[in-house]
């Protein structure tokens, strides 16, 4: 063996691309490849029984359960510490744990007395991400002081009150929480105020008059609520969340209206997600909210979204969407409601306004005959040499073919979804969107033969014109001579 495979740095580089069963092959050669192949195939746990495994098969009484589901362990003799020695020796090679459906139910009375022997100490001490979606293993006792990542899934709220409410204890330092509620609203205890660690926060089904608690995290910077529940406290205007860089949010207007003038910080992405159905003085009050905030001039990321429509949904046209303009900075912008409608002089001014876009998706939920043309993709061939993704629908018919005033184009534009709109004579639509765009790979999702037709002829046609933009640079070179 090459002394350099003794390195454990470069050992550790190699065996970090390999798989389980790789690794424990590794980990059986010699004594020098050991250690570091164990280490990693320890590091990650996804299934309770890897664990349950470390202790004496005699110990357990395993019984078989309906439905197919995994089966239940129950302790037939007393646990001892004896019994302990290989669980001791792994336990603190664990970094990552999972406990999923397809984990089998342990009994309490095991982690009763492992917790007994272990003198209340952490399961797995050096624990740093934990994703529980399954009661089959107890919470409580797998949290570790060192764990930064947490994923749980809560069925009840009975659950959520025996779990979450001590977490701030148990995990003093964590940096990342994420909590799927299936039960319907929950409120948080005023003790998530002490989660001075607490990052990045992902909930499911939350109470309104939970958001003052966490507005007043000091280091929370990604926040992301679905189904916010309002309640009686929303009336009540707040300021808070200093270090909020990133807020998604599934609400009613109102009730994204104040959250909005609440954020303090400098927001950099926003997406929003309008439940209900919102009228146009909604829409108006929304778009006006997010550009007259002092953080609106440090936005990069823009999502704009209604959830569901019908048919008497309002109309979002331009005059709504011209208050986000002055927001100079902006990256990537997605807006979809009910019934939208952009023409062609309006796709002017959004690429102008916004010349460092590199997505833009404009879409209407239910279908409606598209107010642009070929002449609203110009616009962005023209203005915007960093978008890659674009989604408008717009009228690619012959007779709105427009004439390209640069047939070979610096846009990186790579993805267009038209998805709706109407075309004809696919060649010609696909010469003239190679004309605008040359590193164009796809156009549109749907199942339109037309544009399926679009799609095959993409590639080709750039090869021709990038052979006749080669020709005519070479022309032009020799001509300079």
């Amino acid at each position: 063996m090459h002394r350099a495979l003794l390195i454990a740095e470069v050992q550790h580089r190699i065996f970090q691309d390999c798989d389980k069963p790789s690794l424990a092959s590794i980990a059986s050669v010699c004594r020098q490849l050991h250690g570091i192949a164990l280490e990693l195939l320890w590091v990650e746990v996804t299934s309770f029984k890897q664990i349950l495994d470390c202790f004496p098969s005699h110990i357990w009484d395993v019984q078989p359960t309906l439905n197919n589901e995994p089966p239940a362990w129950f302790l037939q003799e007393y646990l001892c510490p004896d019994h302990l020695e290989r669980y001791q020796f792994y336990a603190p090679k664990i970094k990552r744990l999972t406990i999923d459906n397809s984990n089998p139910t342990v009994d309490a009375s095991f982690f009763t007395a492992l917790a007994f022997l272990l003198n209340d100490r952490p399961l797995f001490p050096n624990l740093a991400k934990l994703i529980w979606k399954s009661t089959s293993v107890p919470l409580a006792q797998l949290c570790s002081p060192t764990l930064k990542h947490l994923e749980v899934m809560l069925p009840n709220e009975f659950l959520y009150k025996s779990i979450l409410n001590g977490l701030t204890l148990r995990c003093p330092t964590l940096h990342v929480l994420h909590v799927n509620f299936a039960g319907g609203a929950v409120q948080l205890s005023p003790s998530v105020q002490q989660w001075d660690s607490l990052k990045k926060l992902y909930f499911v089904g939350l109470k309104w008059s939970a958001i003052r608690h966490l507005a007043r995290l000091p280091k929370l910077s990604v926040l992301h609520l679905t189904d916010l529940f309002i309640d009686d406290t929303l009336t009540q205007p707040f300021r808070g969340f200093p270090a909020l860089m990133e807020l998604q949010c599934d609400c009613v207007a109102r009730g994204l209206l104040v959250l909005l003038d609440a954020v303090s910080s400098k927001l950099r992405k926003l997406m929003l997600s309008v439940l209900g159905h919102p009228a146009v003085g909604d829409w108006h009050n929304i778009f006006n909210s997010v550009a007259r905030n002092e953080w609106s001039q440090s936005l990069q990321v823009v999502f704009l979204m209604q959830r569901s429509a019908r048919p008497t949904d309002s109309c979002v046209d331009f005059g709504i969407i011209s208050a986000l303009l002055p927001i100079a900075q902006l990256r990537r912008l997605k807006i979809v409601a009910a019934f939208l409608k952009i023409r062609d002089e309006d796709c002017w001014k959004i690429a102008q306004s916004w010349p460092k876009l590199q997505y833009l998706s404009l879409k209407s939920i239910k279908s409606t005959p598209p107010q642009g043309t070929f002449d609203s993709l110009r616009a962005f061939a023209t203005h915007c040499p960093s978008l890659r993704t674009l989604s408008l629908a717009f009228d690619a018919r012959i007779n709105n073919l427009v004439e390209t005033e640069n047939p070979y184009s610096a846009t990186t534009l790579q993805n267009l979804e038209a998805e709706g709109s109407p075309i004809q004579n696919p060649a010609l639509v696909a010469a003239t969107l190679v004309d605008m765009f040359p590193q164009l790979a796809a156009a549109t999702k749907g199942q339109n033969a037309d544009w399926v037709g679009v799609n095959n002829l993409l590639a080709p046609m750039a090869a021709v014109r990038a052979q006749e933009h080669g020709r005519r640079q070479s022309l032009q070179m020799s001509m300079s001579f």
